[in-house]
This record gives structure tokens, C-alpha cells and sequence, in this order.
């Protein structure tokens, strides 16, 4: 009997400590007459895109181009698991109407 309590202990502590968190990702994007501002007013973080975060706003933004190639342009920062993704290479397909119309 003592040992099936060691194996259920076991089994639960397992399940404790193996349990993986969600992804949690940050981001936002800042826009000035269909341009990059600069400077930017909103997104002023200055951690380049590997280094560590803990939310957008700590991350440097890119200038990502809009992919309906009318010359707009918009801002972007992204916190991913506490690491900055933002390059040119993160600019999203899509990024919303919104932003590229």
C-alpha cells in the first residue's frame, strides 16, 4: 500500500512540474499619415529583436512595409515569450485594415 501512495505522489508531482504555460505574446503598432513616425511617440522601446521582455513595450520596433504595396508603412513591436521578435522578417501579411487599407 506504501508504495502505490509513492507512485501516485510521484504521478501528481509530475504532472505539477511538466505542466507548460501558455505562449504569451505582446504587441502593438503605431502609424502617422500612412508613414513610420519617427521619432515614435508610443512604441519606445529599445531592447533589439533576441533580447529579453516582458511586454512589447520594451522591445524596439521595425518599420514593416504594408503588403498592398501603396507605400504604407506602420510601427511594430512584439514581445513573445519574453523575448523580442521584431524584425522586418515579423511584419505580418495581414496586419489589418486599419493599418493598411
Amino acid at each position: 500500500m506504501k508504495w502505490i501512495h509513492l507512485v501516485l505522489t510521484a504521478l501528481s508531482l509530475s504532472l505539477v512540474c511538466c505542466d507548460e504555460a501558455p505562449s504569451v505574446a505582446t504587441q502593438d503598432t503605431e502609424q502617422s499619415n500612412g508613414s513610420c513616425p519617427s521619432p515614435a511617440m508610443q512604441l519606445v522601446g529599445t531592447t533589439p529583436a533576441g533580447g529579453s521582455c516582458d511586454t512589447y513595450k520594451d522591445c524596439l520596433p521595425v518599420c514593416c512595409n504594408c503588403p498592398n504595396n501603396d507605400g504604407s508603412e506602420y510601427l511594430l513591436a512584439w514581445c513573445v515569450e519574453k523575448t523580442c521578435k521584431t524584425t522586418q522578417a515579423d511584419c505580418p501579411d495581414d496586419p489589418g485594415s486599419s493599418l493598411c487599407p
